[in-house]
């Protein structure tokens, strides 16, 4: 019998080791499972709730980070819609990522684990966006997102 994945604890550490390249597997064939698993593989290894937590379908992605700016830390959040309503038709390789039209999602939520320090605005929009506490989490709603948003939270310093 081989195991296809390894979970431990060493100290405050933890890992979980895939025998197969899940990752590839994944990005070649999109099966749901593959993602349940990676999801939740990182989510028990990480221990504590993600400080950002995105509700979107999953056409749009999204990623964040720490920034110094010029009134302090500030988290960037940075959405970007892949709906392409061509529905990939072309070569990968020599496909153009041009778009002759944009389908914009609505209804983008942000969780946050801690309150902002500041206004959160939604750029480039330069819109201040309303902050509600809903479950031990901080929300926003992100306005229609065409193609790309980015989202400006003000952090304590730490």
């Amino acid at each position: 019998v081989f195991p296809c994945a390894v979970a431990g604890e060493h100290g405050p550490g933890r890992v979980v080791y895939f025998a197969g390249g899940v990752d590839a597997a994944y990005f070649s064939y999109g099966y749901p499972y593959q993602r349940l698993l990676l999801a939740q593989a990182v989510r028990w290894a990480a221990r504590e709730p993600y400080p950002v937590t995105v509700r979107a379908p999953m056409c749009v992605q999204s990623t964040f980070w720490k920034q110094s700016g010029p009134d302090g830390p500030r988290l960037i959040v940075h959405l970007w819609n892949g709906l392409n309503t061509t529905s990939d038709h072309g070569l990968q390789e020599v496909e153009t990522p041009l778009r002759e039209e944009a389908v914009p999602i609505h209804g983008i939520e942000i969780r946050l684990t801690e309150k902002p320090a500041g206004p959160v605005e939604a750029q480039p929009e330069g819109l201040v966006l309303d902050l509600r506490e809903e479950n031990n989490a901080w929300v926003v709603t992100v306005p229609p997102v065409a193609v790309h948003s980015a989202v400006v939270i003000p952090v304590s310093r730490p």
